[in-house]
């Protein structure tokens, strides 16, 4: 049986651990059929986030649409692209052609690097993507909102919000919400001494293959949550394994 298509449009991580490499990890693991284009050339590892160079938009376009005009993808997870205009052009290209998106917000490397400083409009960007996974600290930046789940609440009047859990000191729980005004808590756990690179570029990218194989949306991020959690525990370095858990 063929496997489903999806896609990702996001960074290359040299160590492997997020980005391209990981989100195409997540896809093969997950029984679906994964295609990649390169939105930035990254200069880094686990740890240390050192420089980015950013693949011209053009150029996006050209290895999107070549895929597009061949394969029946019907979902697409995008992550780190160079700016809010080149992610609304890209998305308006992907909504042409009746993909749905899972926008992962990047707004920082998890070492401190910021990408993007200034944030217009954010409305017409969510109002394209099908889903979008903030974690709590990109949600008060998109939303303006101080409380997290404020602006989480605000945000789904136009888009299904998940907002991950992994940056509360509480707990790591993560909270769907949907445009239908759904509110769902998806309980995880906290692992002492267990720290991984790329969590959330997994994460969105498991939601992905569980939608294109045909999960509902509750369903595909909480069976994505407990996949990242095996991935986190799964050995004692900062690079997860996706084989065996």
């Amino acid at each position: 049986m063929n496997r489903p298509y999806v896609l990702t449009i996001a960074g290359h991580d040299p160590s492997g651990g997020a980005g391209l490499n990981a989100d195409i990890k997540s896809f093969e693991q997950n029984l679906v059929q994964g295609f990649s284009v390169c939105s930035a050339l990254t200069v880094q590892d686990e740890n240390i986030f050192k420089a980015v160079n950013w693949v011209d938009h053009q150029l996006i376009l050209e290895q999107l649409n070549t895929l597009l005009d061949r394969y029946p993808i019907k979902y697409a997870k995008v992550g780190l692209i160079e700016s809010f205009d080149v992610l609304y052009k890209t998305l308006i290209t992907l909504n042409q052609s009746g993909v749905k998106v899972i926008w992962d917000p990047i707004l920082s490397s998890s070492s401190g690097f910021n990408f993007h400083d200034e944030i217009d409009e954010i409305e017409k960007i969510i109002r394209l993507c099908f889903l979008v996974t903030p974690n709590r600290e990109e949600i008060i930046t998109l939303s303006g909102k101080e409380i997290p789940e404020d602006g989480a609440k605000k945000l789904s009047t136009y888009s299904n919000i998940l907002l991950k859990g992994g940056h509360a000191k509480s707990h790591a729980n993560d909270l769907i919400f949907t445009k239908r005004a759904i509110t769902k808590e998806f309980f995880g756990e906290q692992f002492k001494g267990f720290s991984k690179h790329g969590t959330g570029c997994v994460l969105s990218a498991v939601i992905t293959a569980n939608l294109a194989l045909g999960y509902s949306l509750t369903d595909a991020c909480s069976e994505a949550k407990k996949y990242v959690e095996r991935f986190i525990i799964s050995n004692n370095s900062r690079l997860g394994n996706h084989f065996d858990i």
